[in-house]
Order: structure tokens, then C-alpha cells, then sequence
């Protein structure tokens, strides 16, 4: 773990992150965890809560990590929601969206608690554009890393990122 840890921490670019020991996948979330004002994350294992609205949902990393109201997040973040079409489903449950609107959900939390790092777990190449194309269009500069799984490289194989073998 110690050694994963020091080769991520000085990664400062865009990473392929492909999996060949499913072992070090619960490292990798630790990690996470570890540094968790750094990094945003995009992952079916930082799920959303049941029995909050999605507006609540998205920010509650910011309110907590900053103590900052949720109407103060929201007009922080604005801009993202418009550009990322959610204003319709913020005061809807989890249960009633699309898998893309969780997706784009997903993103802007990642995106809210201000990390420059934006980590997509296991995403289908269609998600990986997305993210990357909306990162672009941003000011700020966010760097992306994408963990793979071995089996899935070849569909990232013309992606002009770093690329990291665990």
C-alpha cells in the first residue's frame, strides 16, 4: 500500500490506471480515502443516499468538508448544473433518475468538493468522453484518472494519458 500511495501522490497528469491485481483495488479506495479533499471521485461505490433529494446529495461533501449552506453550494455550482442539464431532477430521489442523469450527478459531486483530481472507476469509454470533454470545457484544470480493469485496456488504448499497470 505504501508504495501505491507514493507513486499516486506524485502523479500530477492524466492517468490510465488499468487493474491487473483486483487486490490492489481496495488499496486504491483507501487511498481515496486517505486524501479525500483531493480527489473527486465517480464510483457505484460512493453511493448516493436513499433518503436525501439529489441537490442535497450532490453537496453534502462540500457542506460538510467546508460547513457551507446548500443554497450557497448551489449558487457555487450554478453554472454546472445548467451546463450538465440537472436543474429538473435536484429535488428528486435517486430512485427516479436515468443512469445518465445519476452519472452527471455522480460528476458534479465529484467536480463540487473542489479536488483537482477527477477519479472515474471502471467507466464505459462513452462516460470516460464525456467527463473528459466536460473537463475541458472547464477554466479550471482537473486531471482525470481512470481505472480499467485489465480486460477493458484495449478500449483506452488510444487515449493519450499516462498509463499505470497495478
Amino acid at each position: 500500500m505504501k508504495n501505491l500511495t507514493n507513486i499516486l501522490k506524485k502523479e500530477d497528469e492524466d492517468l490510465i490506471i488499468i487493474l491487473k491485481n483486483k487486490n490492489l483495488e481496495r488499496y486504491l479506495f483507501e487511498f481515496f480515502s486517505i486524501h479525500p479533499a483531493d480527489i473527486g471521485i465517480i464510483s457505484k461505490k460512493v453511493p448516493f443516499l436513499s433518503n436525501l433529494e439529489m441537490l442535497e446529495n450532490i453537496f453534502l461533501p462540500l457542506m460538510y468538508k467546508n460547513n457551507i449552506s446548500l443554497k450557497s453550494c448551489y449558487k457555487k455550482f450554478k453554472t454546472f448544473i445548467d451546463k450538465l442539464q440537472l436543474e429538473d431532477i435536484l429535488w428528486k430521489r435517486k430512485e427516479k433518475l436515468t443512469g445518465v442523469e445519476l452519472f452527471k450527478s455522480m460528476l458534479l459531486r465529484a467536480l463540487s468538493v473542489d479536488s483537482k483530481i477527477i477519479f472515474l472507476e471502471y467507466p464505459t469509454r462513452e462516460e470516460f468522453d464525456f467527463v473528459k470533454n466536460f473537463i475541458h470545457t472547464l477554466k479550471s484544470r482537473h486531471y482525470l484518472w481512470v481505472l480499467v480493469k485489465e480486460s477493458e485496456e484495449v478500449v483506452f488504448n488510444d487515449v493519450e494519458f499516462k498509463k499505470i499497470i497495478l
